[in-house]
């Protein structure tokens, strides 16, 4: 399934090889969250690089990919990373032994859950991730290019004066002004 941005709701790539799990955990945050659910980490992964998704959550083992293995290539892989490392993963498992905690450890994911966790935990950890993530790109944005840059950006981009995708460039109006390689705000 492709991976869309819907301007109204964060997107959120779930990934687990449980398909009634996984079916469960869409059905819960799909009136927040526009769900993206994928069976396996290689499939998450093509559309998490090729999409920007506001957050991930997957679970720590499965199909084609660990968890943990997703997280630590998103985090930290060469070119891969540079573009998703701001990306907030949430990683959850029902069963954790030592193995599997040392690796936790090294995907740098933003947050671990424990199964069984409460939707509505799940709910306030995902909302919180997403809010400090947009706090930080704007905070970047704002250091960088300034208030005004900032405020231009607010009153337009919904007007259509500003165009902002995936390794695009934002424009005023027939002039370029910084290329992009994930959203902005």
């Amino acid at each position: 399934a492709p991976c869309k941005r819907n301007s109204h709701k964060p997107t959120v790539v779930l990934a687990d090889s449980n398909d009634d799990f996984r079916s469960y955990l869409t059905s819960c945050l799909t009136e927040e969250f526009t769900i993206k659910s994928f069976r396996d980490g290689g499939e998450a992964m093509t559309c998490i690089k090729n999409e920007y998704p506001d957050l991930v959550i997957c679970d720590l083992m499965l199909h084609g990919m660990y968890g943990y293995e997703l997280s630590s290539r998103l985090k930290t892989s060469g070119k891969t990373s540079c573009e998703t490392s701001i990306i907030p993963i949430i990683l959850y498992s029902s069963h954790i032994d030592i193995d599997q905690y040392n690796r936790r450890k090294t995907s740098l994911a933003d947050t671990f859950l424990q199964q069984p966790f409460s939707i509505a935990d799940l709910k306030i950890e995902m909302s919180i991730l997403i809010k400090n993530n947009r706090f930080l790109r704007k905070s970047f944005l704002q250091r960088l290019f300034g208030e005004e840059f900032l405020e231009y950006l607010a009153n337009f981009r919904f007007q259509g004066d500003i165009y902002a995708f995936r390794e695009g460039t934002i424009m005023y109006p027939g002039e370029p002004v910084i290329t992009v390689v994930a959203p902005l705000i």
